[in-house]
């Protein structure tokens, strides 16, 4: 979701249809930049629905969707829809936005008075609604997928700007596998029940706190401060990847053991390797990006969740005269086993095309084999991944809409 900082925009493919139903007089759609680039995927796949929490409808705080309607689609459109699932982002309004499976309608799902800084959604299969999570205002607070049935769990308090608000400030709200409890960070890293329960009715678990923050003046022996949120749940629920900054500079990624506790640092390897982390299916690995900062080259590491150690799957500096540089971005590891990557490779001495190619990694005793899947390039800003795993690299045009790139 780089060293991390919060992104402004945090896209999700879900994996259900969903269809707003609203009555409110239409508005006018914003342009959309859409690149049909790529042939249209499979169908998302089908999952069992979980029972969603028991939730308490607020009609004091009910919000509702704002549609935006398409434009007039061709007949062909209507039949092959460009997305395998709705795409959920946020918008340069600051409110969560829902991109519909034909690429065109767009629903303002939130109407929040601060904007939206970060949401998840809940894992719900095919037939039932997911539901959302995210804050705004320095609150945590949850809703339907519909943006209804608003529930503030968590109240932060205001920010002002201050240095110590790394320890104020609500961030990183994430949705465990099975949608029951609800993992975020704000002075370290807390866990809340789905559902109705909300701080002041169920006590929240602490199970990472973050260092005092130092006073001014004051000297630290030892490791400077570390300052904890959540990024990613293990796909079985039982361990928590964790980023981490230090005071005044630097951090890392962690991985926390929800059943003893235990604190597992993944270590410092050549490069950085920081950036996009992804679980591999069975969740005794990690995939991440490094980053060698200031050159054009990103390799593929692998860390074993279990001890945090690492193995370089592929470098991103040439290896052998003539090698290009490569660029790794979005590693997804499929149903199937597979491991998915978007590459971008510069020759020598050329200049870097930010361009990225979806390519299988094919792990060998030595280094890798990367077998391009498809011969068109994109820039992956942003790379949602669908239940059927199949990649979308998208990003934001200049008019504040999304510009998709569908790819299996």
């Amino acid at each position: 979701m780089p060293a991390r900082s919060l992104r402004c925009l945090i896209p999700w493919l879900v994996a259900v249809l969903l269809v707003a139903a609203c009555n409110r007089q239409p508005t006018q759609q914003p342009q959309l930049d859409v690149t049909v680039a790529l042939t249209q995927t499979a169908a998302a796949l089908t999952q069992e629905p979980s029972a969603p929490p028991a939730e308490t409808p607020s009609p004091a705080a009910t919000v509702t969707p704002t549609p935006f309607p398409a434009t007039q689609a061709s007949p062909a459109a209507s039949d092959a829809p460009l997305l395998p699932a709705p795409l959920y982002f946020i918008g340069e309004n600051g409110q969560i936005m829902r991109l519909e499976v034909d690429g065109i309608t767009l629903t303002q799902i939130t109407n929040e008075a601060e904007p939206v800084t970060d949401f998840d959604l809940s894992p719900y299969g095919s037939g039932a609604l997911p539901r959302l999570v995210y804050v705004s205002g320095n609150a945590l607070i949850e809703s339907n997928g519909a943006g209804t049935s608003r529930i503030v769990k968590v109240q932060g308090e205001p920010l002002t700007g201050q240095e110590d608000q790394i320890v104020r400030e609500i961030r990183a709200p994430r949705f465990s596998p099975d949608g029951t409890r609800i993992a975020y960070g704000l002075n370290g890293v807390h866990l809340i029940p789905a559902g109705a329960a909300t701080a002041q009715t169920t006590p929240v678990q602490t199970i990472r706190p973050s260092d005092p923050f130092p006073t001014p003046g004051s000297e630290r022996s030892g490791p400077p401060p570390r300052f904890f949120w959540p990024l990613s749940w293990s796909p079985d629920g039982s361990r928590l990847l964790l980023q981490y900054l230090h005071y005044p500079e630097g951090g890392g990624l962690a991985i926390q053991e929800l059943e003893n506790g235990t604190l597992v640092e993944v270590g410092n390897f050549s490069g950085f390797p920081c950036c996009q982390p992804s679980w591999s299916q069975d969740g005794r690995a990690i995939f991440v990006v490094d980053q060698i900062f200031g050159e054009p080259v990103a390799g593929l590491w692998r860390i074993d969740a279990a001890t945090g150690g690492g193995v370089r799957l592929v470098a991103g500096e040439p290896l052998m005269p003539g090698d290009p540089s490569l660029q790794f971005s979005a590693p997804h590891q499929t149903a199937t086993g597979d491991l998915l990557a978007f590459i971008s490779q510069t020759p020598p001495n050329a200049h870097p095309t930010a361009l990225f190619t979806l390519h299988r990694v094919v792990l060998q005793d030595v280094d890798a084999e990367l077998v391009a899947l498809r011969d068109d390039a994109h820039t992956a800003e942003d790379v949602a991944w669908a239940p059927d795993d199949s990649g979308l690299p998208w990003s934001i045009s200049p008019n504040g809409a999304p510009r998709l790139s569908p790819a299996p």
